[in-house]
C-alpha cells in the first residue's frame, strides 16, 4: 500500500487538516485504515504525532483519496509532517 499525503493547518493553526491518497496493491480490499503522522518544527524537531482511523474501504487494486481528514489537534510550530499507514484490516 502507497499513501501520498498534503496537509495545512486550520483552525487557527492548531487543526491538522489533510488529504490522503491510498493505493492498495494488494490482492484483497482492506478497511479501517490507520494513519498516524509525526510532525516536525522548522529545526527538524519533534513538534507531536497525530492519528486517524479512516472508517473506509479500498478496493485491490485501486486507489482512492480522502479529503479534508481532521487529524486533530496540532502544534502551532509545526511545519513539516510524515505520514504512514499504521494498520489495516482485511475487508469481508
Amino acid at each position: 500500500m502507497t499513501l501520498k499525503t498534503s496537509w495545512r493547518a486550520d483552525g487557527f493553526g492548531v487543526i491538522m487538516m489533510a488529504d490522503f491518497t491510498v493505493t492498495n496493491d494488494n490482492d484483497v480490499a482492506v478497511r479501517d485504515l490507520e494513519i498516524g503522522c509525526t510532525l516536525f518544527g522548522n529545526s527538524g524537531t519533534i513538534a507531536g504525532n497525530t492519528k486517524k482511523k479512516l472508517l473506509e474501504t479500498v478496493p485491490a487494486h485501486k486507489t482512492e483519496m480522502f479529503r479534508n481528514v481532521n487529524m486533530g489537534l496540532m502544534d502551532e510550530q509545526s511545519a513539516k509532517a510524515g505520514c504512514a499507514i499504521s494498520h489495516v484490516d482485511v475487508a469481508k
